[in-house]
């Protein structure tokens, strides 16, 4: 007797096609520890998020340890917002979620409402790779722990959003405050020696993932003097030598705003980490380049010479001893209005990165 025609198998899930759990790709995420553990996140199971495993968001977690309890934690490709409802579960104060996709945007507000921490939660509906070129305002009094977890083919160097991603990793690992932890999950694609500070991350496989983690020294007396002074062989401490640099000896550069700089202290010449202080020059009827920092604010001292300073807006005639305060994401040009050079210092708080420098296109003042 002839056997029954054999039915057609059913489509396998993507992730079981790839080795996960069918089951885990279609269920709603769940929170896996503190006192929300085991509550649900309201989900769609459209394929346009991809949730982080149970498992491995538990290693990454285990790992961060008790630094996210009174942070701010930022889930910045939110999805589900499994990572960031996570922290808020094990004790972080606040959670940022951004999502490029508004009706998951508003799911993840859903959640919130549903768990009980909508206060606690904030849901920022845009795309956070456009970061770099004007960071938001987020609290800086409270570390960060920052959750970078893209679609895993932007970490693809040929990828048309790879430079994008790498900005932001940047970005935001020069904003955080101290005691930061900045979290990036990627896969094997991810080459370790593109993200800032090559040398300063834990890399954990936890296949199929790969988690990144690097930490930021808290903002405590023994972090603050890191570097000022060391230990002698019997234990004592002996200061380092002292950090003095002569306006004569710093070799003049320009800036990509078109400014003449003398960087007299900053992290590349002394154990300052956390801000720079430059001497700049512009001849008579020069201008810099309109422009702005993402990150960096900045203050500008005159020293001699007359110029117009444009922030934003906003034009005003300014000469010496005028200090001028210039915050981040904010467009600014200064012009030597007189007849001599104009010369100013300059503060960067973070210290000044040609890669953090953004120009613009010259705008009514």
């Amino acid at each position: 007797m002839p056997r029954p025609p054999r039915r057609p198998a059913k489509p396998r899930p993507a992730s079981a096609a790839a080795g996960g759990d069918p089951a885990e790709a279609i269920s709603p995420p769940r929170i896996v520890g503190g006192h929300l553990r085991g509550r649900r996140l309201a989900h769609s199971p459209d394929g346009r998020t991809r949730p982080m495993k149970d498992r491995v968001r538990e290693s990454l977690f285990d790992l961060i340890g008790t630094d996210v309890r009174g942070a701010l934690a930022l889930d910045l490709f939110a999805g589900t917002g499994a990572l960031g409802f996570e922290a808020v579960s094990r004790g972080a104060a606040k959670a940022v979620f951004v999502e490029r996709h508004f009706p998951t945007a508003d799911i993840i507000r859903r959640s919130a409402t549903e768990l009980g921490v909508a206060d606690r939660c904030e849901v920022k509906a845009g795309d956070v790779l456009l970061w770099p070129r004007r960071m938001p305002d987020l609290p800086r009094d409270l570390p960060w722990i920052a959750f970078v977890s893209p679609p895993w083919s932007f970490f693809a160097p040929d990828h048309p959003r790879h430079a994008d991603l790498m900005a932001l990793i940047d970005a935001v690992d020069r904003a955080a405050p101290p005691g930061s932890v900045i979290a990036v999950e990627g896969d094997t694609s991810l080459d370790a020696a593109l993200l800032p500070a090559a040398d300063g991350w834990d890399i954990r496989p936890v296949p199929p993932a790969v988690l990144y983690l690097r930490s930021h020294p808290p903002a405590t007396p023994s972090a603050i003097f890191e570097g000022v002074a060391a230990r002698s062989p019997a234990g004592e401490t002996v200061p380092m030598p002292m950090d003095v640099v002569n306006q004569k000896d710093a070799p003049p550069f320009t800036t990509v705003d078109g400014s003449t700089i003398r960087e007299l202290l900053a992290h590349r010449n002394s154990a300052i980490r956390q801000q720079s202080l430059a001497e700049a020059r512009l001849g008579p009827g020069c201008a810099t380049t309109p422009h702005h920092h993402a990150v960096t604010e900045e203050i500008y001292y005159i020293l001699s010479g007359s110029a117009d300073m444009t922030l934003g807006h906003e034009t005003r005639p300014v000469g010496p001893g005028d200090a001028i305060a210039i915050p981040p994401g904010v467009r600014h040009t200064i012009r030597n209005t007189g007849a001599g050079e104009l010369v100013f210092l300059c503060t960067c708080a973070p210290g000044y990165e040609h890669s953090d420098t953004f120009l613009e296109q010259p705008g009514p003042a």
